[in-house]
């Protein structure tokens, strides 16, 4: 299940956001009204309900299953790869709408992001871009890397969820797979900020290429 965002003129680009553990689409639909981009559709899916090891096998909302979030963390790769070919499958049906892959981004929070670095991997095409706020790589990149993509990557200098130098060691790794990556860190925790915010919605802009939207104030 998927929460939709219309977009309030004409739909000329689509963002796909996926939530964190324990949220669900709705966590995040304030943040895309804050953002602020009159011609974009917002898909909010909805993970499916799973036993988490990390929550002690509590059931929630969870895009796949883990233990920590720390390097080495033993993870369920079957229940990663659901989700990335989930998140291709939203990717294809927005293109069925009309939408250009160049006009799409697809991103998320914590978990969230993880899902859209992994399934990066296999994108077959180039996107619009891929965002990654507060979030990890949940496995070293094997084999050759996919398509080449730009990347909005932010972190909290002092997220207590998703330690700093996790995220680091992922930039490192999108960097050296040679993707185009914006790195940016803030005095915050496991949560998003204005100032994140506001360096998110300029590079949007930027990098769907559509004049029409605003960039507003800086």
């Amino acid at each position: 299940m998927s929460l939709v965002l219309p977009s309030r003129s004409p739909a000329r680009a689509s963002i796909i956001l996926l939530h964190g553990l324990g949220a669900d689409g709705r966590d995040l639909a304030p943040l895309a009204q804050a953002l602020d981009l009159p011609e974009c559709r917002w898909i909010l899916p909805d993970a499916p309900i799973r036993p988490v090891r990390l929550n002690g096998l509590r059931p929630t909302r969870a895009w796949f299953d883990l233990d920590a979030v720390a390097s080495g963390m033993e993870l369920d790769r079957r229940g990663l790869e659901t989700s990335c070919r989930s998140l291709e499958a939203w990717v294809q049906a927005e293109e069925n709408q009309g939408i250009s892959r160049q006009n799409i981004l697809v991103g998320g929070f914590s978990q969230g992001g993880a899902v859209a670095l992994a399934w990066s991997r296999s994108a077959r095409t180039r996107l619009g871009g891929l965002v990654g706020l507060s979030t990890f790589h949940p496995v070293p990149p094997p084999g050759p890397p996919g398509v080449s993509q730009s990347i909005f990557l932010a972190h909290g200098s002092l997220d207590p969820v998703v330690p700093l130098p996790l995220a680091v060691e992922t930039r490192d790794w999108l960097i050296a797979a040679g993707h185009e990556v914006r790195w940016q860190v803030y005095p915050m925790a496991h949560e998003v900020s204005p100032e994140e915010m506001r360096d998110l919605r300029a590079w949007m802009v930027l990098r769907l290429d559509t004049a029409r939207f605003p960039v507003g104030p800086e």
